[in-house]
């Protein structure tokens, strides 16, 4: 399964490229924050969660390195940026090169292999939803946060209660080994100071009949490309926020000092 979610952001990796390195990562989602000054979830993090000086960094889930970039330069940081994709890091690498000034190293790598470093911030964006035991990949970040450090997470939250064929659907395309809720992204069994930002009335959802139409010509064929299956498993997530099976969110998790 590592395998074939490589493979969709390596198909992913040359449209990002071309759009990632000025504007936000797109394949998150597009969210109308109410402050016209905030564009994307980058930089709400920078204007929401505050950290020490020269902080050390993980963007576990990376993409091609804008997001990286800018919390690198922002916080004055050490950064480290992980995807599982060939292409996505080369890409990451590349545009580097652009901002030599900037302290960030960009691995192939699950945010499951990491070593013993430790990190003040670790940011996941729409990345945590390919784990296969997301309780596992929540205590492993964990223990690579500096005490008093923050778990910020950025996801699509199952709603359902069973799962239908949008579901099916979503997890075939998307390499999903299971759809998670809110409560599974939670750090347990630690004291954690907790922000839950529901996000899902912010999201852009343009759903058309063209749209409708072109994800029920998906259903019934088998495509040929990968990028088709992608694209219609993200039309299978638009079905479930319309259904309302389906929500999005920001979590941030601030690990307590006295762990």
């Amino acid at each position: 399964m590592e395998e074939k979610v490589s493979k969709i952001y390596d198909k992913l990796s040359n449209f990002e490229s071309k759009n990632s390195h000025r504007s936000a990562y797109p394949v998150h989602k597009k969210i109308q924050f109410q402050n016209p000054a905030i564009k994307n979830i980058y930089q709400w993090i920078i204007k929401n969660i505050s950290l020490a000086q020269n902080p050390k960094i993980l963007d576990a889930g990376c993409g091609v390195g804008y997001g990286s970039t800018l919390l690198a330069d922002h916080y004055n940081a050490k950064v480290k940026g992980l995807s599982l994709s060939q292409k996505e890091i080369q890409h990451a690498k590349a545009y580097l090169q652009e901002k030599k000034h900037l302290q960030v190293e960009f691995v192939v790598s699950s945010y499951d292999e990491l070593t013993q470093e430790k990190f003040d911030l670790i940011v996941a964006i729409e990345s945590l939803k390919h784990a296969p035991n997301l309780a596992y990949t929540i205590e492993r970040l964990d223990k690579h946060l500096h005490e008093g450090g923050t778990l910020f997470i950025a996801d699509d939250f199952w709603e359902g209660k069973q799962i239908g064929k949008l579901e099916q659907q979503l997890k075939e395309d998307w390499a999903l080994y299971q759809l998670y809720k809110k409560q599974d992204y939670l750090p347990k069994g630690k004291a954690w100071e907790i922000q839950e930002h529901n996000m899902t009335a912010l999201v852009s959802q343009k759903s058309s009949l063209a749209k409708e139409l072109y994800y029920k010509y998906l259903l019934h064929i088998s495509p040929n490309k990968a990028i088709d299956n992608i694209f219609r498993g993200g039309l299978a997530l638009e079905q479930l926020f319309k259904k309302g099976r389906m929500s999005y969110g920001f979590l941030i998790c601030k690990k307590s000092p006295q762990q």
